[in-house]
């Protein structure tokens, strides 16, 4: 039996990304960087449609760490980044762990969560 480096990387995304919201750890700077790097191992997919996700979930989540980095923050301006980029995180970490769904809408709804 092989364990495929990506799928364990997706794997580890969805577990690291589901403590840290039963922890109420999202978004913290740390956090958000270490999902950030799961995404990126997730990258090297054999899928181009599991690839632009990653890549779209790398560059938000190191956006999202950016804007928390060296500086305070009011708990409600992370309350209200944490509320901006949850849901498409979660949909594409679901999405790099083989849930069925459009690639696209997903890298388009990281894009505005961006903003």
């Amino acid at each position: 039996m092989t364990i495929d480096p990506i799928e364990m990387a997706a794997e580890s995304l969805r577990r690291q990304f589901g403590r840290q919201i039963d922890e109420a750890n999202f978004p913290f700077v740390q956090g958000l960087r270490e999902l950030a790097d799961f995404s990126r191992q997730c990258r090297e997919a054999s899928s181009s449609d599991r690839v632009g996700v990653a890549f779209a979930l790398e560059k938000l989540l190191r956006e999202a760490a950016y804007q928390l980095d060296d500086r305070p923050v009011r708990e409600s301006e992370a309350i209200a980044l944490g509320d901006a980029i949850l849901e498409p995180i979660a949909r594409a970490v679901e999405f790099l762990n083989g849930k069925d769904d459009d690639p696209i809408e997903i890298v388009a709804s990281l894009s505005r969560a961006s903003r």
